[in-house]
């Protein structure tokens, strides 16, 4: 069979898209939220709003496409209503996992201070790592190293327990 030029620039393009995606491991924990739900974490102390929302712009700029993965993501700031609400405070955990990766990537918001973070936690609840926003709606990237965990039996948290300005969490692209 012979092709047109069409045809295999067509199939050069989707030969080439497919060598530069990213190759993910069956193994490979992602927690994106883009189900719209909280993909088995759970609430362990106090309430939340909206803690699984789609805000598609920042509170503070209106104008400006929400800096996300996708749809989703977790937030401990939004109301049911779509308001913001710093009063909101709590922990919030995802499933156990056995590390596998040498790293973990993932989008945090919302304040920097030493009472609003993410943390990565031993079977026991030891905190390993913690990383929090920088009083800011953008989300930042954090990329931890861990190799020394690699095996380990971990699981994520939340931890929101400012009611002040920039009390809360953002939290997206968990990989």
């Amino acid at each position: 069979m012979a092709w047109d030029a069409t045809t295999a620039a067509v199939a050069l393009a989707i030969a080439a898209a497919m060598m530069a995606a990213p190759r993910r491991s069956a193994a490979e924990v992602r927690f994106d939220f883009e189900t719209g739900d909280l993909q088995g974490w759970q609430v362990m102390q106090g309430a939340f709003g909206r803690l699984v929302c789609d805000r598609a712009t920042y509170h503070n700029e209106p104008a400006v496409a929400y800096g996300k993965q996708g749809r989703w993501f977790l937030s401990t700031l939004e109301r049911e209503d779509g308001r913001p609400d710093d009063t909101y405070t709590g922990i919030v955990e995802s499933p156990v996992f056995v590390l596998t990766g040498r790293s973990m990537r993932f989008f945090v918001g919302g304040g920097a201070h030493a009472d609003t973070y993410v943390a990565l936690c031993d079977e026991a609840g030891e905190e390993l790592m913690r990383a929090s926003g920088a009083n800011s709606e953008h989300p930042r990237t954090v990329e931890w190293d861990l190799r020394r965990h690699v095996g380990k039996r971990l699981f994520l948290q939340v931890v929101d327990r400012n009611t002040g300005s920039w009390g809360h969490v953002t939290l997206d692209d968990v990989v």
